[in-house]
């Protein structure tokens, strides 16, 4: 298939799903159910949208967005480089894993990048705080 749509190369990735694709578009309407059932609130800062990359500030740009992504590619790296040109120096990446620390730290080798997998690296990064 990738090659009768012209693709050159192709590089398999290791996840679980087809996901930010239009493989995903049979669950977007159950989906904006489930995302209906939730009470949101304005964020107290932007989110900054990973179809985008731009920052949204009101509830029902916010659940769009969340729609949005499932089925349109993410545009990660202008929406790190948006974070970081407006002052954001420290990441958190919550879940098993370093790869998206690794993804930041290649877009932008200055800024800090967390990792918090289990409750150990929230007593650690509780602690590093209350020293600095």
């Amino acid at each position: 298939l990738a090659r009768m749509k012209g693709a050159r190369r192709l590089v398999p990735l290791k996840v679980s799903g087809a996901f930010h694709s239009p493989l995903m578009e049979p669950i977007i309407a159950e989906f904006g159910e489930v995302i209906s059932n939730f009470t949101f609130h304005p964020p107290a800062i932007p989110l900054i949208a990973n179809v985008t990359a731009q920052p949204l500030t009101d509830v029902d740009s916010i659940k769009e967005e969340l729609l949005k992504q499932l089925r349109h590619c993410i545009q990660w790296q202008p929406s790190i480089e948006y974070m970081t040109h407006n002052g954001v120096a420290s990441f958190y990446e919550i879940g098993p894993g370093r790869v998206l620390c690794g993804l930041i730290k290649r877009i932008d080798p200055r800024v800090q990048t967390f990792n918090i997998s289990g409750i150990e690296d929230i007593t650690q990064l509780e602690n590093s705080a209350t020293s600095n």
